[in-house]
């Protein structure tokens, strides 16, 4: 599944495309239906606003209705992986996706007298907050067009002085280059029609 491989990018709104067309279109039987849900759960929590602080304003009801979202998706891989283990008496198995929903979803919060409460909302927030950071652009480690590991311009550069980053697209930051003629090559030849704005 292309999902799977924008989710380890961490490209948020391919993977979150690819994720709901399998869905679509997946049989309710099939092995990788659990996962799909589980990476969309885990996405959907993942773009809840930050920082609500009034009950009913706009921005406390975007982030109740996109918990809501996300819950409903969870629960749906588990009713598919229920269905899964039913029919084929052995579970599907536990990948990084669904042990990152898994401790996402079940995660309680203490109320003010210390007693773990039924409402999950503040657990979530804070799965929610802790998941933003993990998919922050992961860091580039190689040039876009030739595989170079470091800036070209590091090439004879005294090893006591700080070594050059590879230069990041300006628009996407999601690529990088060695140096400014393997960017222009890249552009030419397939990124231009790729870059997205960030």
């Amino acid at each position: 599944m292309l999902g799977n491989v924008y989710y380890a990018t961490h490209q948020v709104q391919d993977a979150t495309g690819h994720f709901k067309a399998f869905v679509d279109a997946a049989h309710p039987d099939s092995r990788t239906l659990p996962n799909a849900y589980y990476a969309l759960a885990t996405l959907t929590l993942q773009s809840a606003p930050s920082g609500a602080s009034k009950k009913k304003s706009n921005q406390a009801l975007k982030q109740a209705a996109v918990l809501k979202d996300a819950q409903v998706y969870y629960q749906k891989a588990q009713a598919a992986d229920n269905r899964f283990k039913e029919l084929y008496g052995v579970a599907t198995g536990f990948n990084e996706i669904k042990r990152t929903a898994v401790m996402a979803f079940q995660a309680r919060s203490a109320g003010r007298n210390g007693l773990l409460t039924d409402d999950n909302t503040p657990a979530l927030l804070d799965a929610s907050e802790a998941l933003k950071k993990t998919f922050k652009s992961p860091a580039i480690s190689s040039c876009a067009n030739c595989g170079r590991s470091d800036n070209i311009a590091n090439e004879g550069r005294s090893h006591e002085l700080k070594p050059k980053p590879l230069l990041k697209c300006a628009k996407c930051n999601k690529v990088a280059y060695c140096s400014r003629p393997c960017q222009i090559t890249h552009w030419n030849s397939t990124h231009k029609n790729a870059c997205n704005k960030k």
